[in-house]
């Protein structure tokens, strides 16, 4: 019975299969895959996907960190020097999503249609993607005594 109301601390190292920082990379570049496989401009006529929005370039700078959170020891953070390379890739990507995104805003009002929620998913995809990348770096700037990985 006590044991249910006060749950014990763990102690010792995480359980997760996957360090928190990787998984929000990961979740951040799932989402700008899905964001190719939805429409960026909708009008009368028809629709345009992400192919003939010239989103790929974005998926193609993300890919590479993706990558980066399989390197073996997955219960930590990625290792600074890639996520700094990372970090790189990200600020690369992010406008070049956000052009993306207003590219797509302006085919919309020229052709009298709507932005598709896949610009914008694309955006955000990148915004959590940068996001796990900081709290990676913050983890590593923030605790340098962490013993380094064998």
């Amino acid at each position: 019975m006590d044991r249910i109301t006060k749950p014990r601390a763990r102690t010792g190292p995480s359980t997760l299969a996957f360090h928190v920082t990787r998984i929000v990379i990961d979740v951040g570049v799932l989402i700008v895959l899905a964001a190719m496989s939805m429409t960026f401009v909708t009008f009368a006529d028809g629709a345009r996907d992400s192919v003939a929005a010239d989103a790929l370039p974005v998926l193609l700078l993300l890919a590479p960190l993706f990558l980066a959170t399989l390197i073996p020891d997955h219960s930590r953070p990625i290792y600074a020097p890639l996520a700094w390379a990372g970090l790189v890739l990200a600020l690369v990507a992010l406008p070049f999503a956000v052009v993306k995104y207003l590219d797509a805003a302006n085919l919309a009002s020229t052709l009298g249609g709507s932005v598709g929620f896949g610009a914008r998913l694309l955006v955000l995809g990148v915004l959590v993607t940068l996001a796990g990348v900081a709290l990676s770096l913050a983890g590593a700037l923030l605790n340098p005594g962490r013993p380094a990985p064998q």
